[in-house]
């Protein structure tokens, strides 16, 4: 499939140990051949051998090879691992080498790339080999595990099985009507159908949608009025003095971000512009940053200060957060505690039972849950868009619309849950993905 030779460094860069370097194509039985004091294109797959690749007439270091011999490799092509001693001198002189004999440098994520051209793994199971290397916690770790044995294509293979079997009665029913033998599908027949797959993903969003955002950091916001005390409540998550505390109203007029560990749960902190009327036009701004990211969170921490007295604008911010599930706090409970609010004093850095309603949150996804989840947000999106199209065939079910909608509907539903496992993409799709990766995997 490709007419080129890849090499790029696989293990860490700067001085180490050892160092891997690792080639992938055509060219590496060549390379085995003369790139070395002595021919090694007989050298038996996956053993390593001692060698001393030779360039500009002299030889470069001592060094391990590693043959694997296509198909049997992880990309499917012939494949070379260098082991050299972890110099950047040596590693810079075994590029030149790797040139000199026809390679070039790939590019990020082009030997996961090709395996999954190749057919040596799904797009899904090479997405969990990216998310084991970037996991950021036990939990994100486990769950990529399963990713890359193949979780995902697992969860949804029946799913995508079951939605052909309705498309495939629907087509023989749209195509041959006039015969007897074969089963007439009435829109009341096809109901349950859709229903039973409709169940089966929306369950596989609920899950995922609990699970993820403990792998990928639970987005979360800090909302209040100015001075409430949410650049100090982050101070104190963060144990650093990262946003500006002052007496000032409208302080904070642009977003500050911070990531910490809330006991095994990671945590992606958002503090924001305080939400009042009457704003000027700068602090506006930041005040529309708030409710847009208001949105698109995971965690909503409300903060007020019955200190200070609920006044007009904290009401206008409990208002706005409502719908999103939010933990209220009370500030300054040094000053007045709440017995309706979770009571902190940021200012002190006495904020614990903040924490652990973050936990208790959380802490209801369990290890069970792991290998039942979809792992990143592009497979989340479609099994979104194809459970969208279940209601809107669920719909034109009960309004006894033609079977070719139905039939049409089907067809996008079954692309959306094949593109999940990679099955279906295009180019830029790849590219966009495997971007994200390591240069050298």
């Amino acid at each position: 499939m490709f007419d080129d030779t890849i090499y790029a460094l696989s293990s860490g860069s700067g001085i180490c140990a050892i160092s891997l370097i690792r080639l992938s194509g055509d060219l590496v039985k060549t390379i085995l051949k003369v790139g070395f004091t002595k021919d090694l294109s007989k050298i038996t797959p996956r053993m390593s051998t001692m060698a001393h690749p030779v360039y500009d007439g002299s030889i470069i270091d001592d060094v391990l090879v590693t043959y694997f011999n296509a198909p049997q490799s992880y990309t499917g092509e012939d494949v070379l691992e260098i082991s050299c001693h972890g110099s950047p001198l040596i590693r810079s002189k075994l590029y030149l080498w790797a040139q000199h004999h026809g390679a070039r440098l790939a590019r990020n994520g082009e030997f996961s790339q090709r395996a999954v051209l190749n057919g040596k793994m799904s797009l899904s199971q090479a997405e969990g080999i990216n998310d084991m290397i970037h996991a950021r916690n036990n939990s994100g770790l486990t769950i990529a595990y399963h990713s890359a044995h193949g979780s995902v294509d697992a969860l949804v293979q029946p799913l995508y099985e079951k939605a052909l079997l309705i498309q495939a009665h629907l087509n023989v029913n749209i195509d041959y009507p006039e015969y007897e033998d074969i089963q007439q599908l009435s829109h009341d027949t096809l109901i349950p159908l859709v229903e039973s797959l409709h169940q089966d993903i929306d369950h596989l969003i609920t899950v995922s949608s609990r699970v993820m955002p403990i792998v990928r950091g639970i987005d979360t916001v800090i909302v209040g009025k100015p001075n409430v005390g949410k650049s100090s409540l982050l101070n104190a998550l963060l144990n650093e003095d990262k946003a500006i505390v002052s007496d000032i109203a409208g302080t904070t007029r642009d977003v500050v971000e911070g990531d910490i560990m809330v006991g095994s749960l990671p945590l992606h902190l958002l503090d924001t512009a305080g939400i009042r009327e009457g704003a000027g036009t700068i602090e506006t701004l930041g005040i529309e940053k708030s409710r847009a990211l208001i949105e698109k969170s995971d965690l909503v921490i409300a903060l007020v200060a019955e200190a200070d007295g609920i006044t007009h604008d904290d009401q206008l911010i409990l208002d706005l957060v409502k719908d999103h599930d939010p933990i209220i706090v009370n500030n300054k409970a040094e000053l007045k505690s709440s017995e309706r609010y979770i009571n902190i004093s940021a200012h002190h850095s006495a904020i614990e039972p903040l924490v652990q309603a973050i936990q208790q949150r959380f802490d209801t996804v369990d290890a069970t849950m792991y290998d039942h989840t979809l792992t990143n947000t592009r497979q989340l999106s479609l099994a979104r868009q194809a459970n969208d199209l279940l209601t809107e065939t669920l719909d034109q079910l009960h309004r006894s619309e033609p079977l070719d909608l139905i039939e049409i509907n089907l067809g996008e539903i079954i692309r959306y849950l094949a593109e999940i496992m990679g099955r279906n993409y295009s180019d830029d799709l790849l590219d966009t993905i495997f971007k994200n990766f390591c240069v050298g995997k």
